[in-house]
């Protein structure tokens, strides 16, 4: 890790679970978000992660794009 003038680490902490991954946001109207929440109270084991990911999964075999994370199943 690189040192600035000051001595510190010029790197960023990243968490480990973030490691090659990128952020994708956007704003939503709030019902959104509550529709997301119901569905995890009726599947516990699902994480908001893990909806997001299905949901992009099936948008982008809509319109027929083939995603990487198809190749790591």
């Amino acid at each position: 890790m690189g040192k600035t003038s000051e001595g510190k680490s010029s790197e960023k902490y990243q968490q480990p679970g973030r490691i090659g991954r990128v952020n994708v946001t956007g704003y939503f109207n709030p019902s959104v978000k509550k529709s997301l929440r119901l569905i995890q109270a009726q599947y516990p084991g699902l994480t908001l992660q893990d909806l997001l990911e299905e949901a992009l999964s099936d948008l982008f075999l809509k319109y027929g794009i083939h995603n990487d994370k198809d190749d790591e199943d």
